[in-house]
C-alpha cells in the first residue's frame, strides 16, 4: 500500500513481544486482528514509551480501551462494556472531536507553564529587590524599596490579573504539529528555568537602577519609582514570555484589558493626592518618567535577545516564528 506497511493478525500471532516491538515501530496499519491482538499492539507501544489511546465501541474492545493510557469509547453507538471501561466518552462519535481535545490540552499546558513563569519570576525579581537595599543599607537601616501597601497591590492585583488573563491566551497556529512531550517531562524545563532566572535579573537591574535615581531626590521617590518600574517591567515581561510561542500583543484582549488597568491605576495613585497618601507614592516629573521608560525599554530589548538564545533550536520556537514571518 505504497509506503504504508501492513500486517495482519495472522502474522502478529506468531511474533513474540521483541517481534512485536520491533514491528509496531514500522507499521502503519494492522489489519483482520482480534482483541487480544489490539491488547498486545498496546501493550508492546507501551514498552516502547510510547502514550497509547485506543478507541473502540464494542464489547470486544474494552481490555484493550482499559489497558490503553488513554481509553475512548463512542457514546452513541458505544457498548455499555466499553463506556464503563473508557477514560473519555466522545459523545457525538466524531474523531474530529479527539483532535480538537488534544489541541485544547496542549494550549491549556502552554498557558499553565506561561502563568507559572510569569508569577515565578515576578515574585522572584520584588525578594531580589528587597533583599539587595537590605544588604546595601542605603538611607540607613529603616529604608525599603517597597512599602507593604504596595507590595500588596503588585501581589494581589498587578500580578494577579495578567496572570489570569494568561489562562485566556489563543490557541497557536501550528501547535498540533509540535512532538508530544516525553511522559517524564517536567513543566519548568531547563530553558523555562533559565528564562525565568534572566527575566528575574533583568527586573531586579532595572528596579534597582530607577529606586537609585530616586534615592538621589527623596526615599519617598524612591519607592515611587520602584513601586512603578516594577509594574512596568512585569507587564513587559509577560508579552515576552508569550512572545516565543507567537503570540501577538493583540492576541488576547483580556490581558491587555489586565495591562490598561494596571497602567491607569498606577497613574492615578502617582498624581491624585488622596491616592499618593494612601499608597505612600509622591509626585514624578518627565526627567523621572523618562527614566523608567529608558529602563523599561533596555529591560524589554535585552529579554527579547535572551528569549531568542535560550529558545533557539527549539522546534516549536522555530515553527511558530516562521508562521508569523510569513503570515
Amino acid at each position: 500500500v505504497g509506503k504504508l506497511h501492513v500486517i495482519e493478525g495472522a502474522e502478529i500471532e506468531k511474533m513474540d513481544d521483541q517481534e512485536l516491538d520491533v514491528a509496531v515501530s514500522t507499521t502503519s496499519i494492522f489489519a483482520r486482528i482480534s482483541p487480544h491482538h489490539k491488547l498486545r499492539i498496546i501493550e508492546s507501544l507501551q514498552r516502547l514509551g510510547s502514550v497509547v489511546a485506543m478507541t473502540g465501541d464494542g464489547v470486544n474492545d474494552a481490555p484493550a480501551i482499559r489497558a490503553a493510557d488513554i481509553g475512548i469509547a463512542m457514546g452513541i453507538t458505544g457498548s455499555d462494556v466499553a463506556r464503563d471501561a473508557a477514560d473519555l466518552i466522545l459523545l457525538d462519535d466524531n474523531f474530529v472531536s479527539i483532535y480538537n481535545a488534544i489541541e485544547e490540552g496542549r494550549n491549556i499546558y502552554k498557558n499553565i507553564v506561561n502563568f507559572v513563569s510569569y508569577l515565578l519570576s515576578s515574585n522572584l525579581a520584588e525578594i531580589a529587590v528587597l533583599f539587595i537595599f537590605m544588604l546595601l543599607n542605603l538611607e540607613g537601616s529603616s529604608f525599603i524599596p517597597l512599602k507593604p501597601i504596595q507590595l500588596l497591590w503588585i501581589n494581589l492585583v498587578t500580578d494577579g490579573f495578567p496572570a489570569i488573563a494568561l489562562a485566556f491566551d489563543p490557541i497557536v497556529p501550528g501547535l498540533m504539529k509540535t512532538p508530544p512531550r516525553a511522559k517524564n517531562s517536567v513543566l519548568l524545563n531547563k530553558k523555562h528555568s533559565l528564562f525565568i532566572l534572566m527575566m528575574s535579573s533583568l527586573i531586579t537591574l532595572g528596579s534597582v537602577g530607577a529606586c537609585l535615581w530616586g534615592l538621589k531626590h527623596s526615599p519617598e521617590k524612591a519607592q515611587t519609582m520602584t513601586f512603578t518600574i516594577l509594574i512596568f517591567l512585569e507587564f513587559v515581561k509577560a508579552q515576552l514570555i508569550r512572545n516565543h510561542v507567537g503570540l501577538s500583543v493583540w492576541s488576547n484582549l483580556w490581558l491587555l484589558g489586565a495591562i490598561t488597568f494596571g497602567v491607569i491605576t498606577q497613574c492615578c495613585f502617582i498624581y491624585i493626592p488622596y491616592l499618593q497618601k494612601a499608597f505612600g507614592t509622591v509626585f514624578l516629573n518627565m526627567n523621572d518618567v523618562l527614566c523608567m521608560l529608558i529602563l523599561t525599554l533596555v529591560v524589554g530589548v535585552m529579554g527579547a535577545l535572551f528569549a531568542k538564545i535560550f529558545f533557539k533550536g527549539d522546534f516549536y520556537h522555530e515553527y511558530t516564528q516562521g508562521k508569523r514571518f510569513f503570515r
